[in-house]
């Protein structure tokens, strides 16, 4: 019988499998008879034990795919390793998640094209167990590599207007945010740019707390107001004469 779905590995095979209109489950292990440690890199042909593990795979049209995957523990029998016992792992799937690395993909990808409730009312017809929560975890969870800029403008903006201000970073040759500050003190801007010695212009607004701590962390930056509070500046300074 063939069922739409690829195995994501040659080794694994088949056991059997359960179908009904709303899923397919698949009982899968891996046939080889050996598996190699994950900290030493020993193969090991000493059998342990074995467990099952519940994940979730790619959707075969609105039937879910359900794999209940035998995982096997194993003896290292390289005596200089820390690690005596191990489990196999998998090209395929990390180790203690639930969802295959295809699977992940895909919600990373919903998630980062749209707003957490939105990803959780399209995924639904297809994984009704993942909520706009795991979005939002999958989100944070993710590390986005920073394109390195020599040019950034800083501002502030409010969390909760009058009461807690954040900075806001952005780079001013890709022209997209690249930063969030919880703060506005010059501490926190020191930081920062401590961390980022490439920076080599800034536009930021009049605050006398960026001027002295863009200063202080390395003179040779150059400073120069941006353009919108510069504006309104020169409007107020207008209107008021």
């Amino acid at each position: 019988m063939l069922i739409p779905w690829h195995a994501p590995e040659k080794q694994l095979s088949l056991q059997f499998m359960q179908t009904s209109k709303a899923a397919i489950i698949l009982h899968l292990q891996l046939v080889r008879s050996y598996a190699f440690c994950p900290s030493c890199g020993t193969q090991s042909t000493h059998l342990h034990s074995h467990y099952y593990r519940f994940l979730f795979d790619l959707s075969s049209g609105t039937q879910h795919i359900k794999i209940h995957l035998k995982s096997r523990k194993w003896f290292c029998d390289e005596s200089f390793c820390p690690r005596k016992i191990f489990t196999e792992r998998f090209s395929w799937v990390k180790p203690y998640t639930r969802r295959t690395d295809r699977l992940q993909v895909l919600l990373r990808r919903i998630a980062f094209s749209m707003g957490c409730r939105q990803a959780e009312q399209v995924i639904r017809p297809f994984l009704p167990s993942i909520s706009h929560d795991t979005f939002l975890r999958l989100i944070r969870a993710t590390r986005i590599e920073l394109p390195t800029t020599t040019a950034i403008g800083l501002d502030d903006f409010a969390f909760c207007k009058g009461h807690r201000y954040g900075t806001l970073i952005c780079d001013l040759i890709a022209h997209r945010p690249i930063a969030i500050l919880p703060e506005r003190t010059g501490e926190i801007i020191e930081n920062w740019l401590k961390q980022h010695p490439n920076i080599q212009l800034i536009s930021r607004d009049g605050s006398k707390t960026y001027r002295e701590a863009i200063t202080k962390t390395n003179p040779k930056i150059q400073q120069i107001s941006d353009r919108w509070h510069l504006l309104k500046n020169a409007k107020k300074h207008w209107g008021n004469g």
